[in-house]
């Protein structure tokens, strides 16, 4: 069974190094689909190597998610959301991989939860497949 057609989210596809996180945010780009905000950065792994030497490179496609303390306050609540936005992001990444992963460029996701409301699985897994898609289209260049 290839890569692609995992549908697991492994530590290997994690955005977990807090340098690659800030370098994503500082020199990345953003679009809102509301209530998730998609910052993402395409990058060749020889640039990337500078950065940290621990990556696994051979991972084109890694993603992180965030919610706000601020808009909620108990722990449980952040990481329920957390966990419908990685279900979500898991069932549908795959065609973005798939398209990736014959380019020589890593990407870089990370998904930030705006709203204030509890929301339900469908709508984070609308969201969600809406900015898959559309990062899909900028990896191809098309507008």
């Amino acid at each position: 069974m290839s890569i692609i057609t995992k549908k697991g989210f492994p530590k290997t596809e994690r955005l977990k190094s807090t340098q690659q996180i800030d370098l994503l945010f500082r020199e990345g780009k953003s679009f809102f689909a509301p209530p998730v905000k998609c910052y993402y950065r395409m990058e060749r792994p020889d640039a990337l190597a500078k950065v940290t030497q621990k990556e696994d490179f051979r991972v084109r496609v890694k993603a992180g998610v965030s919610v706000s303390k601020r808009n909620f306050k108990k722990a449980t609540d952040r990481n329920r959301i957390k966990r419908l936005m990685r279900e979500a992001y898991r069932l549908h990444k795959a065609h973005l991989f798939a398209l990736v992963h014959n380019r020589e460029e890593q990407l870089e996701i990370f998904l930030v939860y705006t709203d204030k409301s509890m929301p339900a699985f469908a709508l984070l897994e609308e969201k969600i497949k809406y900015s898959l898609r559309r990062l899909i289209r900028i990896v191809e260049g098309t507008p």
